[in-house]
């Protein structure tokens, strides 16, 4: 198993760094197995699954 690269590294590479959002450990792990070198973990993403709640995208006011 090779170590993973760090943040430094990838940025490096001078190409786009495409960071599909993870919502679980479940999705962290499919996001790994299709290919991706990194993922994000957004605060809503994580919340409204957990609460399963939708995002549908309005902003309180």
């Amino acid at each position: 198993m090779q170590p993973k690269p760090t943040w430094k590294e990838l940025l490096a590479r001078g190409e786009p760094l495409l960071l599909p959002c993870a919502h679980d450990a479940l999705s962290a792990r499919l996001i790994e197995r299709a290919g991706f070198v990194a993922y994000a973990v957004g605060g809503y993403a994580l919340v409204g699954a957990r609460h399963a709640l939708p995002d549908i995208g309005s902003a309180a006011r």
